[in-house]
């Protein structure tokens, strides 16, 4: 998927630089860098510490065209694209954002202006757009002589669900001269245009950009020179950032990261598609539930997650269903600092995620209300192209199973990492009219000890889940 959406940027600074008189491209951080110098004021881009965050080396670019310097880097999260724009020229930011959204409409194939705001020196738009089949949101800010007489432009290309906790991310972990960005996203606008739900509490900027993003403006502390109001250049472009539609609170399909340590803490977050069990596949977009303010106090030893069933030594309680779960702490950990790791659906489910204690694999179990579905309309879904299309490239189903209160697939597909990993989903009906939908992810190589471990090491209202799989079969299930 990384390489998906390089391509398409890619291809995106090639049509925009058709249009350019004079091009300079400067060397770009690696991929590897966690800090990038920029050209044209000498101000750091710092990624912060947490992994989440990586320039895109082959993306950035400085583009001349007198009386316009512009620079364009470029950094990618798991989820989401981000753009940051450094301009020196004579514009405003309405004339900026207008030419912004000019060249919207031209890349894609479709584009609806959701909201936009501009005055001379600030400006921003939340819009949608399509290509390819493909949606997203993307967000524009810009304010004018935020590095001394030097503009600049924050962009962010996103799945819905994942615009606000990525825009998040940022605020936490990314600086340009030690100013949190984005600088003054109007949340409450943007949730109010996109219908996405926001929790303010999570934005916590950097420590050393706090003292710089507490006001409207970012320019308390650097010198204000207002440019010119000259017509803007034609060269300030947005990305054509192609995310595929995942969300991440989405819990049934796979498409989910592959078990490398380095890559963990990404692999948590990453799930999309429909709920397991529908005939209709109902999309599980509706609401990330997170911790509420009186529960994310410092005092909290549990970070808030008790408000949601979280218990101490490795339990859950279900605050829908009163469904009890229970793990062995030495093979099962609940991973605090992702933002979704428990979720309570106003459509009427419960979500936990757990991850094994060695990283070597995780775990969703889902409960909800068990309504039409059986277990041989769960696999006969599962098994459609509309399913299998939404778990990740070229899925191989490995086998397929069902009992009288029990329905299983597995199959193989491969990553954002382009490593091979492998998913058990499994549906076990209970009999106060639940099901309770287990979704195992792990490299081929471990899936079998990661499987073991979950029907030896996690309990559900007291004892194990009733299982489609014995170990055995699942240890012949390779690719």
């Amino acid at each position: 998927m990384k390489q998906l959406l390089r391509s398409t940027a890619a291809v995106f600074t090639a049509i925009l630089l058709t249009f350019m008189p004079l091009v300079t491209v400067s060397a770009q951080a690696t991929d590897a860098d966690t800090v990038f110098t920029t050209q044209l004021t000498g101000d750091d881009v710092v990624l912060g510490d947490s992994g989440e965050l990586m320039f895109a080396s082959d993306s950035y670019d400085f583009i001349v065209n007198d009386p316009y310097q512009e620079e364009f880097i470029w950094v990618w999260s798991t989820y989401s694209s981000f753009e940051l724009i450094l301009v020196d020229g004579p514009t405003t930011a309405e004339e900026y954002m207008d030419s912004t959204l000019s060249n919207m409409v031209t890349f894609y194939d479709a584009w609806e202006v959701l909201d936009q705001v501009a005055d001379e020196d600030t400006a921003w738009f939340v819009g949608e757009g399509e290509i390819d089949g493909n949606l997203l949101l993307v967000y524009f800010e810009y304010e004018v002589d935020v590095f001394g007489d030097i503009d600049f432009a924050y962009m962010q290309f996103s799945d819905e669900i994942d615009l606000f906790p990525d825009m998040q991310l940022a605020q936490r972990e990314l600086t340009v001269g030690g100013l949190s960005v984005p600088l003054n996203p109007d949340k409450p606008a943007i949730s109010d245009a996109t219908g996405m739900p926001f929790d303010d509490e999570e934005a916590t900027p950097t420590e050393a950009a706090t003292t710089q993003t507490t006001s409207r403006t970012s320019r308390t502390s650097r010198t204000s020179t207002n440019t010119g109001d000259n017509n803007q250049s034609e060269t300030s472009t947005p990305s054509s950032e192609t995310t595929t539609r995942t969300s991440r609170t989405s819990r049934s399909s796979s498409n989910t990261e592959g078990q490398s340590t380095e890559s963990r803490d990404a692999n948590l977050s990453e799930t999309s598609g429909t709920l397991p069990g529908t005939s209709t596949g109902a999309s599980r977009t509706s609401r990330t539930t997170t911790p509420t303010e009186e529960a994310t106090v410092e005092t909290d030893e549990l970070g808030g997650w008790g408000a949601y069933g979280l218990g101490e030594n490795g339990t859950w309680v279900s605050p829908t269903f009163d469904t009890s779960v229970a793990w062995d702490t030495s093979l099962w950990e609940f991973p605090f600092d992702y933002e979704s790791a428990i979720i309570v659906s106003d459509e009427g489910w419960d979500s936990l995620t757990l991850q094994t204690a060695d990283g070597l694999g995780y775990v969703f179990i889902t409960i909800e209300d068990v309504g039409e579905t059986t277990p041989a309309s769960a696999l006969a879904y599962w098994q459609t192209d509309e399913y299998l299309s939404t778990v990740g490239p070229d899925p191989v189903v490995l086998d397929t199973a069902k009992t009288r209160d029990s329905a299983s697939i597995v199959y193989s597909t491969v990553n954002r990492a382009d490593e091979e990993i492998v998913v058990i989903l499994d549906a076990s009906f209970q009999d106060d009219g639940t099901v309770i939908y287990t979704q195992l992810t792990a490299a081929p190589e471990t899936i079998a000890v990661v499987y073991a471990n979950y029907v030896s090491g996690v309990d559900v209202d007291g004892a194990p889940l009733n299982l489609t799989w014995d170990v055995e079969d699942i240890e012949l299930l390779q690719p």
